[in-house]
């Protein structure tokens, strides 16, 4: 479940329904998906419609200020916050996911919940020693 989780995005994205549009090309001997694949890579690429998605995504779930989230019996902090594993002593790799961490701990501080719980775990073609719950707990510490 996890590949399927992971694969199928991608040929969901931009880039792999380029990709698809190209086998189809091939295998039914047509020009139209090419000309698709073109228009969907150009189109993806351009500031204007990604900035229009992304804006439209997130219009969807506008900032809260801290005052006035509601008390929680627990704060759960996502994982996908770190990058690939540093050597005991270095700096964490933080990803773009890192507002989840910060947003965690504080609402932790301003007393919205008496625990702070993160999740992650170890994705098995990683080479992680420890889970990813545990260096978000020790960040946040």
């Amino acid at each position: 479940m996890l590949f399927l989780h992971k694969l199928l995005p991608v040929f969901l994205l931009p880039l792999g329904l380029v990709f698809l549009l190209l086998i189809l090309a091939v295998w039914r001997r047509r020009r139209w998906p090419i000309f698709a694949a073109g228009a969907v890579l150009y189109l993806s690429s351009i500031n204007v419609v990604s900035q229009g998605l992304i804006g439209w995504l997130e219009s969807h779930y506008p900032s809260v200020p801290i005052n006035e989230v509601e008390p929680a019996d627990a704060i759960v902090v996502l994982g996908g916050i770190f990058g690939p594993p540093t050597k005991p002593g270095y700096l964490a790799n933080v990803g773009d996911a890192v507002e989840r961490l910060e947003g965690g701990i504080r609402l932790y501080q301003a007393g919205k919940a008496p625990t702070l719980v993160f999740t992650g775990g170890r994705i098995p073609w990683e080479d992680r020693t420890r889970v990813e719950g545990e260096d978000a707990r020790d960040a946040a510490i």
